[in-house]
């Protein structure tokens, strides 16, 4: 079944830009993954992941996930 991962970020004060909502998070992605174990996968092993994670950190204030899978409520 289809498993969607969705990051929420807000970035610190000091990424200005006047684009940045100041309502809290101000970016989202969204992954689409055959199942659980192709989520897993990529948020624990996934080179690309993992760089982008390590790239970004030192400037997000706050990060949030949710997963959820596809007809399950």
């Amino acid at each position: 079944m289809t498993v969607f991962h969705i990051a929420l970020l807000e970035f610190k004060p000091t990424v200005s830009s006047e684009e940045l909502s100041e309502a809290g998070f101000t970016h989202a992605f969204v992954a689409e993954f055959e199942c659980v174990a192709d989520r897993d996968t990529y948020i624990k092993i996934d080179p690309i992941h993992r760089a982008f994670a390590l790239k970004i950190i030192g400037v997000v204030m706050r990060a949030q996930t949710l997963d959820f899978e596809s007809g399950v409520f």
